[in-house]
Formats: structure tokens, C-alpha cells, sequence
């Protein structure tokens, strides 16, 4: 699991910090619909490596949230609307 700090550096990265060859394809990450949501958050961090910039159809995608919304609170919501989706 990415400990906070890990994810406070991932966070504070610009896209154009990144190599777009190290980030991840989040149409690839499996999601496990089975599990509960803290268990698929887990597994999503581990695959995805860096939740704030990954690529989405081999195009660059960086993410922010407002001060409203933290991003667990965030994956949670898409790992919970991904896996309904999904059984669909």
C-alpha cells in the first residue's frame, strides 16, 4: 500500500514531471467487485501506482480534487459506481 506521504509527493507532481512511460493504463486495472471497497482501493493503489496522473486510453490524464473532497473519498465513490457499472 502507498503510505501518505507517498501519496502528498504523487499529489504535489505536474504531469510534465512525470514520464508518461512509467504511468499506468487505467482501462487495464482490474477491479475486483467481490471484494470490499477498502480491500479494492488497496488493490487500485497497487496497480495503478500513481492515482493523481495515469493514462486513460493511452492519453495523459492528471487529477485534483478541491478542498472538498479527499481522494479516498473520491476512489472510493469511483470503485463503488465502476464495480455497479460493471456487473451491469
Amino acid at each position: 500500500m502507498i503510505s501518505r506521504q507517498e501519496l502528498e509527493r504523487l499529489r504535489a507532481l505536474s504531469i510534465e514531471d512525470v514520464n508518461p512511460s512509467d504511468l499506468q493504463e487505467l482501462t487495464e486495472v482490474k477491479l475486483y467487485s467481490d471484494l470490499p471497497v477498502q480491500e479494492r482501493l488497496k488493490l487500485f493503489l497497487c496497480q495503478i501506482g500513481n492515482p493523481y496522473c495515469f493514462k486513460v486510453y493511452g492519453t495523459l490524464v492528471q487529477v485534483s480534487f478541491s478542498n472538498t473532497r479527499t481522494l479516498d473519498e473520491a476512489l472510493n465513490n469511483y470503485l463503488t459506481n465502476r464495480s455497479n457499472y460493471d456487473k451491469m
